[in-house]
């Protein structure tokens, strides 16, 4: 008998070769896309954090001082602070806060009227960062330069002096910890 054809040997091992060979494939595509994928996630956290970061530098670079505003400079602690700003001939009032149940950095901007610094809350801006991230928390830390080491928070009325850095450390439960250092130049002594 001259028999034509495959054994059902021949054909299992075939079948399972090429289920082999898609699974292979699969995977890889499967492996591929998940990459591409966090990258694109890391792409987009560090592009939100260097924002954070450029504003809060250029806030802290245009810090304001006068004997008007001193008792209210940098006066929350972890879950934010307030100072003001001088900006082309503004005066303006710049509250950085954390809403932890959204997850939010918030930039709120507030001009200041008057010689008695009232802030006009109708002109408000308001910027919200960090959105669509998983944000565990923010913390500001300030460097002490008198006393040599970082603070969990200041007061100027309590202090007395400017803190001389300004420390931002912002926890995502994907990525960790990404912080950041700023220089503050105002009341510095030469």
């Amino acid at each position: 008998m001259n028999e034509r054809g495959f054994s059902l040997l021949e054909v299992l091992i075939a079948i399972t070769l090429t289920g082999i060979i898609i699974g292979v494939i699969l995977s890889s595509l499967d492996i591929g896309l998940s990459t591409w994928k966090r990258v694109q996630s890391d792409s987009y956290n560090l592009q939100n954090q260097q924002v954070v970061f450029k504003y809060l530098e250029s806030d802290l670079h245009n810090l304001f001082y006068s004997n008007h505003v001193d008792k209210k400079l940098f006066y929350y602690g972890y879950d934010g602070f307030l100072f003001y700003t001088i900006n082309k001939e503004e005066i303006r009032q710049v509250n950085y806060t954390i809403n932890y149940r959204r997850g939010l950095l918030i930039r709120e901007t507030y001009p200041v009227t008057g010689t008695d610094f009232k802030i006009d809350k109708q002109k408000k801006e308001v910027i919200n960062f960090l959105e669509n991230t998983e944000i565990k928390n923010v913390r500001f830390y300030f460097y002490d330069h008198h006393n040599k080491y970082w603070r969990n928070y200041w007061s100027y009325r309590e202090i007395g002096y400017y803190p001389s850095l300004v420390k931002i450390e912002i926890a995502d439960s994907t990525y960790g910890i990404w912080s950041g250092v700023i220089e503050i130049f105002t009341g510095r002594q030469y």
